[in-house]
């Protein structure tokens, strides 16, 4: 359950830090206003859930030993620990007005040409998958692990686009956001010290 708890968190603190997903929902907000920012949301939604989709399936079917997940935690481990740095030094949340309309198919490419994407679901989540799988079976584990994850990062994301459309004031004020993405970068790296210590306890 813990693993599930933190696959809703990271859902979470993926939904509030500034990438491109996000980036492309705030735009299609201050062009469209909510109908554009929601058609957007709804697609962006959809490309992180075929995508992600497609990688635990791929990962379901490959059979590998402890140790190549305890070496891929290692990873997953620095990983967060590097995303918390960055997060640390972010100070709001600022989106540049532009004549860009964002249809279907270039969410879906911007989505998949997400490296960090593809980083964070390799390096972080599949290990917490496998820890889980050892007890609830990999199947089910994988399940679970995505629906918590993806309720997480869509709930915080479609927040984050009411937020910027009836409050821009606070995503933008440097005094309160500086504050959140501190906090958010301490669970961040909280989580990576677990990850590393956790896979190397496997490979001692």
């Amino acid at each position: 359950m813990y693993i599930l708890l933190q696959a809703l968190t990271l859902g979470i603190v993926g939904g509030l830090i500034p990438g491109p997903i996000l980036t492309l929902l705030l735009i299609s907000v201050l062009q469209g206003g909510l109908s554009a920012g929601i058609r957007a949301f709804v697609w962006a939604m959809l490309s992180e859930v075929v995508i992600a989709g497609g990688f635990l399936l791929i990962a379901t079917q490959l059979s590998l030993s402890d140790t190549v997940f305890a070496v891929i935690g290692l990873v997953g481990g620095l990983v967060l620990l590097h995303f918390s740095y960055r997060v640390f030094q972010l100070r709001s949340v600022t989106v540049q007005n532009g004549e860009i309309i964002f249809t279907p198919t270039k969410i879906f490419i911007i989505s998949g040409t997400n490296a960090t994407l593809y980083i964070f679901w390799i390096t972080v989540c599949f290990p917490l998958i496998w820890q889980l799988g050892a007890t609830w079976g990999l199947v089910e584990a994988a399940v679970s692990y995505f629906l918590a994850f993806e309720f997480g990062w869509g709930s915080a994301t479609f927040c984050m686009m009411l937020i910027f459309l009836f409050a821009r004031a606070t995503l933008t004020n440097e005094r309160i956001m500086h504050k959140v993405y501190i906090f958010l970068s301490l669970v961040l790296a909280a989580f990576g010290l677990n990850m590393l210590i956790r896979a190397i306890l496997i490979l001692t």
